[in-house]
């Protein structure tokens, strides 16, 4: 079992900028982590955490490692969810895959004050969310659906034989249309794998 006065510690350091989502009107607002993040603040800011840990789990699959963190820091506050250091341990060390300096410090902090068989528990729930959750699965996740948005994009414009410069128009939320050329897009898109592919190669 934690130590409280540790809990409280690490709790103070995570939770500052916990619940600070940047609402950017660009073309990444497409990116469907983005708006399972979103959705949560909105959660959050009605006071419904348990609202907020489902969109986390959304953005969570898509490899977004701040809402990993979030999922972490909910079970290890009892916050929308049962406390459970289990868990709590499971995503904190998905989310610290990448080298978050903060998250790492803050995985290894708990690690020294939980006990073996928590620690043992933790890393059999950390296996399985690796499996859904995992950098690899987001990267797979996440190939496939540029390729679905691309060709769906591209079938709207110039019937399947779009340009670069064919203009398509999408949504960047609910009543909110922008129109875009086909170049402006695939590069947003492809930015959504390869910046993500190359934090998974230097991590």
């Amino acid at each position: 079992m934690m130590n409280k006065t540790r809990l409280s510690l690490l709790l103070a350091v995570l939770f500052s900028a916990m619940w600070q989502t940047v609402l950017a009107h660009d073309l990444t607002e497409l990116y469907p982590h983005k708006r399972a993040m979103q959705s949560a603040n909105r959660y959050v800011n009605k006071g419904d955490m348990g609202g907020a840990h489902k969109e986390y789990l959304a953005a969570a699959a898509w490899g977004h490692k701040e809402a990993q963190k979030l999922l972490g820091l909910q079970y290890l506050d009892g916050q929308g969810v049962d406390q459970d250091f289990t868990q709590a341990y499971a995503w904190l060390k998905l989310a610290a895959s990448m080298g978050d300096s903060r998250t790492s410090i803050a995985f290894k902090d708990m690690l020294s004050n939980l006990d073996e068989d928590t620690i043992s528990d933790g890393e059999k729930a950390f296996s399985k969310l690796q499996k859904k959750y995992g950098d690899e699965a987001a990267l797979k996740k996440r190939k496939k659906w540029v390729r679905k948005e691309l060709r769906n994009n591209k079938s709207t414009g110039a019937r399947g034989r779009a340009s670069r410069t064919t203009q398509v128009q999408i949504s960047l939320s609910p009543g909110r249309m922008t129109n875009v050329t086909m170049g402006e897009l695939q590069d947003t898109l492809d930015a959504y794998v390869d910046e993500f592919e190359s934090k998974m190669k230097n991590s």
